[in-house]
């Protein structure tokens, strides 16, 4: 059994948001009860032929992926490498939202990056985004 729930639990009603929770009786040594597996999904309306079972109209991400507006709106923002990859020699990238305005990049590549290069990939990065965060450059050349 699949359940969409909101933030306090509830089912979620077509059109909304919601995470995903699992039930599964099929393993009798160790059931999954209320398993919630980490991902997000917008709740589609009841198919016309009245099953009634839960439509996922559109997976929008892991939590883990999740980024949370200074407005509160959630985002599944894309960083496509072939945006930034060219920016500067970056073998790696990794942003983690410290506060509701500010991201840490945290970078590997060989050397730090120049002024011009921190500019370019905070233009990058922000409009993936889709707002303006403060972003906080720490970089290393070892594995993140």
């Amino acid at each position: 059994m699949i359940e969409i729930l909101d933030e306090v639990g509830q089912p979620c009603h077509p059109s909304a948001i919601g995470r995903v929770v699992l039930t599964t009786l099929l393993n009798f040594a160790s059931p999954l009860i209320r398993y919630a597996l980490g991902d997000y999904v917008a709740v589609g309306h009841s198919c016309a032929w009245g099953r009634g079972l839960p439509v996922i109209r559109r997976v929008l991400g892991r939590e883990r992926n999740l980024i949370i507006l200074p407005d509160g709106r959630r985002h599944w923002p894309s960083f496509p490498e072939h945006d930034w990859m060219p920016i500067a020699p970056i073998r790696q990238l990794q942003l983690v939202q410290k506060t509701p305005q500010s991201i840490e990049a945290r970078i590997v590549a060989p050397r730090p990056l120049t002024e011009q290069e921190q500019v370019r990939l905070i233009d990058v990065l922000n409009a993936s985004l889709g707002y303006p965060f403060l972003l906080l450059f720490r970089w290393g050349r070892g594995l993140l």
